[in-house]
């Protein structure tokens, strides 16, 4: 039992490896790293009908009783995919919004989502910061890198890229995984 209750609180997450640039024999860098933010959604937090009611009572100036008093749980739901889908708006396609959304009103839909991948650290920082001016918790922001090639297409099959989860492919890899809290 208490490996089960462990098991909801923790999050397996892998370990990029940290990878260097890559340099030809005159030094010309061929592969480097950008520093990058992927945005993920938590949905035991979002489908949470208190932390909707938290983000709602902030966005009308209410307090929580009054969301309470005034909204039952499928409302406070739709209220609360509203104000998600309105902050993430910018930053992330109808696709992902759609994922989010349902990961509040559907108990069926996933437990965990990357929504954004390789936001630039300007742009996570900003919605980090708006998504907690409007009270929405339920989001993480993971570290990751970007591989950049300089020369497009030059060599990849050798010097590895990653696809589009990214999973690495070629020289690039994992070092391990991690438990961290949810």
């Amino acid at each position: 039992m208490a490996e089960k209750a462990r098991d909801e609180r923790l999050f397996e997450e892998g370990i990029p490896a940290r990878r260097g640039r890559i340099m030809d024999r005159h030094g010309e860098v061929l592969v480097e790293n950008q520093p990058v933010r992927d945005l993920a959604a938590d949905g035991y937090q979002l489908r949470d009908v208190r932390v909707g009611r938290r983000a709602v009572a902030a966005a009308e100036g209410l307090k929580m009783s009054q969301v309470r008093d005034r909204y039952d749980d499928a409302e406070v739901r739709r209220r609360f995919a509203a104000l998600v889908g309105g902050e993430l708006g910018p930053h992330v396609g109808a696709a992902e919004r759609g994922l989010v959304q349902s990961m509040i009103l559907d108990r069926g839909a996933p437990s965990y989502a990357v929504v954004a991948r390789g936001l630039p650290f300007t742009e996570a920082e900003a919605l980090r910061k708006a998504l907690a001016a409007a009270g929405i918790r339920g989001f993480r922001f993971e570290d990751s890198n970007r591989r950049v090639f300089t020369n497009p297409g030059r060599l990849t099959q050798v010097l590895g890229y990653t696809d589009t989860e990214p999973v690495a492919v070629g020289v690039d890899g994992q070092m391990g995984t991690r438990r961290t809290p949810r």
